[in-house]
């Protein structure tokens, strides 16, 4: 029988697509306010990856991306995502979205996403949410996956989220450290 070991922290982070017309500073003041010090930042860049959000959001489209400094528990991952969606409402214009949160959490060996949607490589992580593996580490590096999303493949974001493990290393080796 395997032994069940408690789970280490993770890192969250969100991305951010929105309208150029957004204020992204009071979008990253209310992430701010529910998820702690924002610690890293990328962006914003344009996003011309799909056509996907065009009808609702307009053309003039950017991305960013945004890390807090407070490691999490995996286990409220859920939690992460049903807040970035009550946060897109508050955000709404004439029932449209005028902004797109995106969050995920790194932890040494991955890259999760979670996503209100179902399909075949996502795993229900519970409140109707489902977390999908978007990038793995081999080799030291990320590696993409048959379902990764383009723009994560991009040399802009890959650095961003090397950048953003070793981070989370030397979080989780500090941490290591305090332990008596």
């Amino acid at each position: 029988m395997g032994e069940i070991i408690k789970s280490e922290f993770v890192k969250y982070f969100c991305g951010i697509i929105f309208n150029g017309a957004l204020d992204l500073i009071t979008v990253k003041k209310e992430l701010s306010n529910r998820f702690g010090e924002i610690d890293s930042e990328f962006g914003p860049v344009p996003f011309q990856w799909t056509d996907y959000y065009i009808e609702e959001m307009g053309k003039n489209l950017f991305k960013s991306f945004v890390s807090f400094k407070a490691l999490q528990p995996k286990d409220s991952a859920p939690d992460f995502k049903i807040i970035t969606n009550e946060i897109e409402l508050r955000f709404m214009n004439a029932e449209k979205r005028t902004v797109n949160l995106d969050p995920g959490y790194i932890e040494m060996s991955k890259l999760i996403l979670m996503t209100t949607k179902n399909f075949s490589h996502r795993i229900f992580i519970g409140k109707d949410i489902y977390a999908e593996i978007t990038l793995i580490l081999r080799n030291g590096r990320w590696d993409c996956l048959d379902w990764t999303y383009p723009d994560f493949k991009s040399s802009d974001y890959l650095h961003y989220f090397k950048k953003l493990r070793e981070i989370y290393r030397s979080q989780m080796k500090s941490n290591r450290n305090k332990q008596p």
